[in-house]
């Protein structure tokens, strides 16, 4: 069935791409998969065997919407996110006009005060500020932009059991707290 699927979908593809796509059986796997990175069953030398871990009761409770606690905690969250995504994407974009502030005036400078082409003072209008003050701006600015992200990224953290169920990679150890890799899962792989 593959062989028969593959010629009918085979000229649609790049002749590259069609060259790096190959069927096998247990015997050539090794002639495209190192023997580290193939599975013992399959011929290679890796040892790991997948193990499924049945889900926990109640390891999804909070996205139960009948529970009005879920409804309101949830709620809550997201319109915080909604809030932190406004702010995060005005702070963006008075980061990058301040960047191209800042590039143009690098270029333009008198006597180390700015003549400020960006804002439309023109060839001889100064600007109220000294290039050292754009870039700290600027600074301030993207400081401002990182607090906010992390910001977001918390309450991501915070709202994932309320809209995202807790899955095999939660079960087994891989996914921490907030999100993180752990250390035990890096240790088994």
């Amino acid at each position: 069935m593959q062989t028969g699927i593959w010629r009918a979908i085979k000229p649609w593809l790049d002749p590259v791409i069609a060259a790096k796509i190959n069927f096998t059986n247990n015997k050539d796997m090794l002639q495209h998969i190192p023997a580290d990175n193939l599975q013992k069953c399959y011929g290679g030398k890796d040892t790991w065997e997948y193990k499924y871990i049945h889900p926990v009761e109640g390891e999804n409770a909070s996205m139960d919407m009948s529970v009005e606690a879920n409804v309101q905690a949830r709620d809550k969250l997201q319109a915080e996110r909604d809030e932190l995504v406004g702010k995060f994407e005005s702070a963006t974009v008075q980061w990058a006009v301040s960047g191209l502030n800042q590039e143009a005036a690098s270029k333009v400078k008198v006597d180390g005060v700015v003549e400020d082409h960006v804002n439309g003072n023109g060839a001889n209008g100064h600007a109220n500020g000294t290039i050292k003050g754009i870039e700290a701006a600027a600074e301030q600015l993207e400081e401002a932009r990182f607090l906010l992200a992390r910001k977001l990224q918390e309450n991501f953290w915070h709202l994932d059991p309320y809209v995202k169920a807790r899955c095999i990679s939660h079960r087994n150890g891989m996914i921490g707290e907030h999100g993180k890799i752990t250390e035990e899962y890096k240790a088994i792989r």
